[in-house]
């Protein structure tokens, strides 16, 4: 099995090879034990953003899409992925109106890091 990257390791060159891939993110609730679903979101684009002196990692952000769930609670949400291991990232609700015009029923969230 190989290694689960750690959030210390995300790069967006570590996000661009699971463009694609749906990615599983534990709802607020699950973590309470009342069973509620996970959220199930594809990896659309990851972009870089500019970079200044003295940051720790070159800037990025991933977008992700989701269609036919019920949208997230506000709040940290706990990624589930087998390549990486288990951590919370805030994810916000965005508008992205070239990807609405193509799915109009998609949710779309942004995760952001630097």
């Amino acid at each position: 099995m190989s290694r689960r990257h750690s959030i210390a390791d995300f790069t967006a060159d570590l996000f661009l090879s699971h463009i694609g891939e749906l990615f599983e993110w534990e709802r607020p609730a699950s973590r309470t034990g009342t069973g509620e679903e996970k959220a199930r979101m594809r990896l659309i684009e990851v972009t870089r953003h500019p970079s200044y002196r003295g940051e720790c990692r070159e800037p990025f952000s991933l977008l992700f899409a989701m269609t036919g769930q019920r949208e997230l609670e506000r709040g940290l949400h706990t990624l589930a992925h087998p390549s990486f291991e288990r951590c919370e990232l805030l994810l916000s609700r965005v508008t992205v109106p070239p990807y609405e015009r193509q799915e109009p029923d998609g949710i779309y969230y942004e995760a952001v890091f630097n």
